[in-house]
């Protein structure tokens, strides 16, 4: 586990295991509790590098450990109101990040699942 400060925020980088290649990489930033993960997280079907030392059976623990970190701004735009306008309450600016187009099509229905 590597951290970093600068510029008023905390930045840690660590390695939870092989995923799309053996050198997956997770980014959290604790005082915002957000994760970034890279190409762990996929559109569709995942790419598995073998050329990187993949790791397809690994992957989802991989994907479990790191989502075991604190992080949930997902979640506060969830519980802000209705699901399927959850979308327009996620706010990563305090990080400096725009989520893509992919992943705010997908809160709505991360949304459903933590409702369960």
């Amino acid at each position: 586990m590597a951290r970093w400060a600068g510029g008023g925020k905390e930045v840690v980088a660590r390695y939870f295991g092989r995923g799309h290649t053996n050198g997956d990489v997770v980014i959290y930033f604790p005082s915002e509790r957000v994760l970034h993960t890279g190409d762990l997280f996929t559109n569709g079907a995942p790419f598995c590098d073998t050329s990187a030392n993949c790791s397809i059976k690994e992957w989802d623990k991989t994907i479990q450990r790191a989502l075991a970190w604190d992080c949930d701004q997902v979640a506060k735009a969830c519980k802000a109101g209705a699901p399927e306008d959850a979308d327009k309450r996620v706010d990563l600016s305090s990080v400096n990040l725009q989520p893509s187009a992919n992943f705010l099509r997908s809160v709505p229905g991360m949304c459903k699942e933590l409702a369960q």
